[in-house]
């Protein structure tokens, strides 16, 4: 079984266990990098997350970046040679209801009991609508498109 969060909780160290469950999402990072010259003092702050790659794309480009997974990449976004944002795709330990990362997301925003939460434990696959519509799951009992709860 995985340690609780108060089980962390000490003045020295406690071992490190790794979750029994995971996902993946970007997470901002280095927030205090926004609005400077993207350059060498940069650079080094990026590398102390330790990436396994760094992409760069101008803000405009955004867009037209691949659209892959790779664990622990730095994206960095700038707009005239200055960050606009730095974000890192990572794994995360999903707590016991939680499927996958954008869920976790959902976790943060409204609660880990929220039915926004609970509303993507039997989906069996995801569409983005235009407009009002948003996000719409696929269910293993329905073959309708169910919108997320606001």
């Amino acid at each position: 079984m995985t340690k609780s969060p108060k089980e962390y909780i000490s003045n020295h160290r406690v071992e490190y266990e790794a979750p029994q469950s995971t996902g993946y999402l970007c997470v901002e990072v280095l927030p205090f990098l926004k609005g400077r010259k993207w350059d060498e003092v940069a650079l080094a702050y990026v590398h102390s997350l330790r990436p396994s790659c760094i992409r760069v794309v101008n803000g405009i480009q955004v867009g037209f970046s691949t659209d892959d997974a790779i664990t622990w990449r730095v994206t960095v976004v700038i707009g005239g040679g200055r960050i606009t944002n730095i974000e890192q795709e990572v794994e995360v330990g999903l707590p016991e209801g939680v499927v996958h990362g954008d869920a976790l997301k959902c976790a943060l925003k409204y609660g880990l009991k929220s039915r926004q939460v609970k509303w993507h434990q039997d989906a069996t696959g995801y569409t983005f609508g235009s407009g009002k519509i948003g996000m719409c799951k696929f269910t293993a009992k329905s073959n309708k498109a169910i919108p997320f709860p606001r």
